[in-house]
């Protein structure tokens, strides 16, 4: 069987102080439960109300806590800290408000164990959510299914992730939303698990209006980095071949009524000549693009090598 793979959960924290104890002692009989060892890593996200004192102090408590702390940078960058400072073989994001219990960890653990890279959180929630907010979701979940071809009900979940797939894919700001799809459309083999959602144990929820909006453009942005800056010029030059391909149907027109009928129209010319530019220049951007993600890849393998050989 070999050595059980080490999980590491990041709790991301902003103003959760009356939320990490509770946590962390539903959290401690787990860890000692388990035939897999355990850290737990906090990220304090610039918190304004006494959530790094708290995590330090459990800290002391609990010996497999670790606490970091830095500037209010929002949910990705806090993951990808939490990540960095992880040893884990698995990469398990675990909200801090006790909405997702710690006793359901053996659940993503098996489904890593049987094959899956990345498991997603299926919440079954126990209360209907706010109107607003299951509206949203709903919305933005059916969205990345039809948009990313995946069958995955809430991709932006508690989820366990191998650390192979964290080192592997793109993250922005934001894209914290976008792990599922992103890992999906770099191949790799995406599950889930049904898992009860309780209600939030303290504090107010980070959800706003202006999520929505901000949610719906960053689809938009890694729809297009998935499908069509991983091949730049299949994407320009798709478009700057029907450009192009415009601009000389249009000149060749402008051509036959002028030497063939005798009746040119000088108006043609502007057209052609705009058509024909904008090909070459999307043609040439493609070229570009396919140069720069080549790079980008060579990059990739590069920082592999050298992480590997600094292990």
């Amino acid at each position: 069987m070999g050595n059980p793979l080490k999980l590491s959960i990041v709790i991301p924290a902003y103003n959760e102080e009356h939320n990490i104890e509770p946590l962390l002692e539903k959290l401690s009989p787990v860890v000692r439960a388990v035939d897999f060892p355990i850290e737990v890593i906090i990220v304090d996200d610039g918190s304004t109300d006494n959530t790094l004192a708290v995590a330090q102090r459990c800290a002391t408590r609990y010996n497999f806590v670790k606490v970091i702390s830095q500037p209010h940078m929002g949910l990705t960058p806090a993951l990808i800290r939490g990540f960095e400072a992880s040893t884990g073989d698995v990469f398990m994001f675990l909200p801090a408000d006790l909405q997702v219990m710690p006793d359901e960890i053996p659940k993503f653990m098996s489904l890593i164990n049987s094959g899956y890279d990345i498991v997603c959180a299926w919440y079954q929630p126990i209360k209907p959510p706010p109107l607003t907010k299951s509206i949203a979701s709903k919305i933005y979940n059916a969205l990345s299914r039809k948009m990313f071809g995946i069958t995955i009900h809430h991709m932006n979940s508690a989820k366990a992730i191998r650390r192979t797939v964290m080192e592997n894919i793109p993250l922005r700001p934001d894209w914290h939303r976008y792990i599922v799809a992103i890992a999906h459309a770099y191949g790799y083999k995406v599950g889930e698990v049904k898992v009860t959602l309780y209600p939030r144990h303290s504090g107010k929820s980070k959800f706003g209006f202006w999520r929505i909006p901000v949610g719906m453009l960053d689809l938009i942005a890694v729809k297009l980095q998935l499908k069509f800056l991983r091949k730049p010029l299949l994407f320009f030059g798709l478009w700057g071949g029907i450009s192009l391909l415009i601009g000389i149907i249009v000149g060749i027109v402008a051509l036959y009524m002028r030497f063939i009928l005798h009746h040119g129209l000088r108006v043609l010319a502007y057209p052609t000549i705009l058509f024909i530019l904008a090909g070459l220049i999307l043609i040439t951007i493609g070229i570009f693009g396919e140069l720069t993600a080549g790079l980008r890849d060579e990059l990739r393998i590069l920082l592999r090598k050298l992480d590997r050989l600094t292990k």
